[in-house]
Parts: structure tokens; C-alpha cells; sequence
């Protein structure tokens, strides 16, 4: 099902919402945050949404998100819940959500899943990856396989497109391996490019068939600039043109109608609906 026109945009002001008291957070703790994906291209090309997007992106560097996730154990308002494999046992992403307690917010790849379902925004942690691309093509392997198995032990609906190779490896990991272990090793394998080189390496904020589009210098994301979103304003890496085109290329050409994206979501509930 897809959400549009004035459910849509209730879907966004409280995304906003949510955004707001991220950025309440971060401004409080001096945690830098960027609006990253379709956010950015929303605040570039709309200063605000995509008229059709029905969701909200925001980036940290890894020091700064794991940061980020300790503070709020005690300074996130009793309305919201940061969802991260720690916090949700059901949950498998290597990424957070902030959502807004009672409401819903239920994607088909989730309808099988014991987590919490409310409407959110992402929290993207942003990675070192090696120069090598020898070194990348394993890496990203392993991220992927490792990501796999954990979704599927934790019933998310999903095509998993491999070959009967990765398939047989991802079936027997997901068999032979405890959530717990898996879990260890999938982290251990984003954060481990962080610690292996002091030099400017390149970084990627989500895997899979973006891994190489998404690569950019670390210092793209330390200078930040203000613009506007919606009513308010919110950090920007001050490369954002270079970051765009590297993902979508020509980004400020509105597409057609049928090549827009959107989530496919089964049920949902705003605040106000009993």
C-alpha cells in the first residue's frame, strides 16, 4: 500500500517531529548529524520533503552515532524510542530508528517480525571501507551474507538476491550460528575498516548495491552548513552536490511518476486514531 496526499503529509510532520528531537539531542551534546539520501536531495532541490517521500534520513559518522545512541538512554523524551539491535531483540538492521511511541508504522518486510513498528526516521551509521577493491568486494560479501542471515533469523520478508553459493552459506549460518554470534560478527565487520587506517579513507553510510555509489572522503561529513527544511534548518555536508551525483547523478531532474520510490506498507496508525 502506498501512503499519499494528506495521510502522507501527516507521515511527515511527525517525521519532522522526530527530527526535531534528534536535533534537540545533538545540539545539547555537540553530536554532529547531516540529513543524508532522499532527505538531502528534499532539502537541496524542495527545502523540505520530497513531495512523495514517505520517509527521513539523517547521517552520523560512527563516533558520533554511537555517541549519540548513549545519550540517549537518558535524554530521549519519554515520546520516542531509539530502536537499534541492542534495544529491540526483534529488530536486525545495522542502522537506528527514532520513532514516536503510539503509532505504527508496519512495511510488508516486517509484517513477520517481533519488533516494534512505529512511524520513524533513520539513523545511518557512516563507515570506514578500504581503498583496495579487492579488499571492498570481500567486505562488502561479508556485510551482506552476515546481514542476510540475521534478517532471516529474525523474519523479515526480503529477496535475498545471491547465488547458490552465498545462498548455501547464508543458509548455514543462519542454522549453525546464534543470533547473538552473528550479531558480533556483522558489527565487527562494519566498524572495522575505522580502526585500521589514520588516513582520509572513504566511508559508506548503506551497503548492498549502493556500496560503491556511496563512497566519499571522510571529510565530507566534518564541514556541516545550515539550510532550510521545512520550518526549520538542519545540517548538510557542505560536498552535498558531490555526495548526490555520486548516488543518483543528476539529482535535481524531478523523475516520473513511475520511477519514484516508495515503502510498501501493510498498516499504519497516526497519534490521533484509536
Amino acid at each position: 500500500m502506498r501512503i499519499t496526499g494528506d495521510e502522507l503529509r501527516k507521515v511527515q510532520l511527525i517525521q519532522l517531529r522526530i527530527l526535531k528531537e534528534l536535533r534537540r539531542i545533538c545540539v545539547k551534546h555537540n553530536i554532529k548529524y547531516f540529513l543524508s539520501d532522499g532527505t538531502l536531495i528534499g532539502a537541496v532541490r524542495h527545502h523540505g520533503f520530497i513531495p512523495w517521500d514517505d520517509d527521513l534520513d539523517v547521517g552520523m559518522l560512527r563516533e558520533e552515532y554511537e555517541r549519540f545512541c548513549r545519550v540517549c538512554k537518558d535524554e530521549l523524551s519519554v515520546d520516542y524510542f531509539l530502536q537499534n539491535m541492542d534495544t529491540d531483540p526483534g529488530y536486525a538492521a545495522p542502522y537506528a530508528k527514532l520513532m514516536l511511541n503510539g503509532t505504527e508504522w508496519i512495511e510488508h518486510i516486517h509484517v513477520k517480525c517481533e519488533k516494534r513498528n512505529g512511524i520513524n526516521i533513520d539513523i545511518f551509521p557512516y563507515d570506514c571501507i578500504p581503498f583496495n577493491r579487492i579488499k571492498q568486494i570481500y567486505h562488502r560479501r561479508a556485510f551482506t551474507v552476515l546481514n542476510d542471515a540475521l534478517r532471516i533469523k529474525k523474519g523479515y520478508v526480503c529477496k535475498i538476491r545471491v547465488t547458490a553459493k552465498k545462498f548455501l552459506i547464508v543458509l548455514i549460518l543462519t542454522h549453525l550460528f546464534s543470533y547473538k554470534l552473528l550479531s558480533k560478527l556483522f558489527n565487527k565487520t562494519l566498524v572495522k575498516y575505522n580502526y585500521l587506517s589514520k588516513t582520509d579513507n572513504c566511508i559508506v553510510t548503506k551497503f548492498g548495491g549502493s556500496y560503491y555509489r556511496n563512497q566519499n572522503p571522510r571529510k565530507a561529513f566534518l564541514n556541516l552548513t545550515l539550510v532550510e527544511f521545512e520550518d526549520s534548518l538542519f545540517y548538510i555536508s557542505n560536498d552535498f552536490d558531490d555526495i548526490l551525483k555520486n548516488l543518483y547523478g543528476d539529482y535535481m531532474t524531478i523523475p516520473p511518476e513511475a520511477e519514484r520510490l516508495y515503502h510498501d506498507i501493510v498498516s499504519y496508525k497516526l497519534p490521533d486514531e484509536k
